[in-house]
């Protein structure tokens, strides 16, 4: 049921922008003047903070998932996944001022704020 309503409000939700980077461009020019452009593109947004989130411990798939979040100015970084809370005060470190937090905790945080425009 969950999934069902999250798939529902997908297209509610944004996803993040900046998640690969163009290197540049291969040609390729054939025997009969074909020719043949393609991009050459990479999932690594920011390699310097890939290769720091790898040496903390994380795995490539992870590493990735929390690059992106940097790359794109998130605020939070919401999960219930053992490999980032377990190196939370680590990464945070790293990825300031980017703040990872379980989904109760945000959503604790969430009734605290003021409602927007000042409205209580």
């Amino acid at each position: 049921m969950k999934r069902a309503e999250l798939e529902a409000a997908r297209g509610e939700m944004s996803a993040v922008a900046t998640d690969h980077v163009l290197l540049g461009f291969s040609n390729l020019t054939g025997p009969y003047g074909t020719i043949a452009v393609n991009p050459i593109v990479t999932d690594i947004v920011d390699e310097a903070l890939f290769a720091n989130l790898k040496s903390i411990g994380l795995r490539d798939p992870d590493a990735r998932h929390l690059m992106y979040a940097v790359a794109n100015d998130c605020d939070r970084f919401v999960t219930l996944d053992r490999d980032f809370l377990d190196r939370q005060t680590a990464l945070e470190a790293r990825c300031r001022p980017l703040r990872i937090v379980k989904p109760s905790e945000l959503a604790a945080e969430l009734r605290r704020a003021p409602a927007p425009g000042g409205a209580s």
